[in-house]
């Protein structure tokens, strides 16, 4: 299903709006409505950790996490239940970036110009340069 989900709606985050999604995310929180679990209209792509042990942290929200003191961002896990606009303000206050909706936001823009996510082939912790880099 997470498959179909991703070749419909592509693996742009829903909630942070950066490349490389891999999950899906219920619109319709499961708590509300379960008969909603499988339908591909109530999915779409975000950042996660899967119950079977894969993770897809954000490229971009997880290096300026990490550089204000904060873990690894998983756009799914920290909006659970609640709305996207408040996951929103959640990544926003941890990463100090702008999100969708905000003025100035461009997803390509935020992955260029930064040393810790473009200029190196590693960003801290030896973390990989992110897909999302144009470089």
């Amino acid at each position: 299903m997470v498959k179909m989900m991703l070749r419909r709606y592509g693996t742009t985050c829903h909630i942070c709006g950066h490349p490389g999604a891999a999950q899906a995310d219920h619109l319709e929180p499961l708590a509300e409505n379960p008969g909603r679990a499988l339908d591909i209209e109530n999915l779409r792509p975000a950042h996660g950790a899967s119950r079977g042990g894969g993770s897809n942290p954000c490229p971009v929200c997880t290096p300026a996490a990490e550089a204000r003191g904060y873990g690894p961002v998983y756009c799914n896990t920290v909006r659970q239940a609640m709305s996207v606009d408040r996951a929103r303000r959640v990544i926003r206050a941890r990463t100090g970036l702008p999100m969708p909706g905000d003025a100035g936001f461009s997803a390509a823009s935020q992955a260029e110009g930064r040393e810790w996510e473009c200029g190196a082939a590693t960003g801290p912790g030896g973390r990989a340069r992110p897909a999302g880099c144009r470089r």
